[in-house]
């Protein structure tokens, strides 16, 4: 399977700003790229619809693994904030909404995954082992 995704893709789906750098991102993007292929196994979309859930799943997993990390980025980067107000938008969450948002990802990945290469009818239903 050839479909990959880059970090303008992720900062689309998940409203990034563009001052945040490409780095901090890539390890996560990279990571969920492996997982969703992993996750798949030789299971191959049928359509360019199926090709584009498997983008989306890929920038939600990325973004599950990427916000526990940028929240403690930018938290850690607190005292700087004031004179960072104006020019951007931050929402930091505690630790517990945090692995909330990320389950959410991480649940919206799955689903996206559900019924990719999946063939038979009505009534049948597809195990991946994981």
């Amino acid at each position: 399977m050839n479909i990959e995704i880059d970090v303008a893709y992720l900062r689309t789906l998940g409203n990034l700003p563009e001052n945040l750098p490409e780095a901090q991102l890539l390890p996560h993007l990279t990571s969920a790229v492996s997982m969703v292929k992993a996750l798949l196994g030789d299971r191959e979309p049928k359509d360019a619809v199926e090709e584009e859930r498997v983008r989306t799943a890929m920038g939600c997993f990325a973004m599950a693994y990427a916000l526990p990390v940028l929240n403690t980025f930018y938290l850690s980067q607190a005292e700087k904030v004031p004179r960072q107000v104006a020019l951007t938008d931050y929402v930091f969450h505690e630790p517990g909404d945090v692995l909330k948002l990320a389950a959410y990802w991480k649940n919206r990945a799955y689903e996206e995954l559900r019924e990719v290469g999946r063939t038979g009818g009505a009534g049948v239903v597809g195990v991946s082992v994981i």
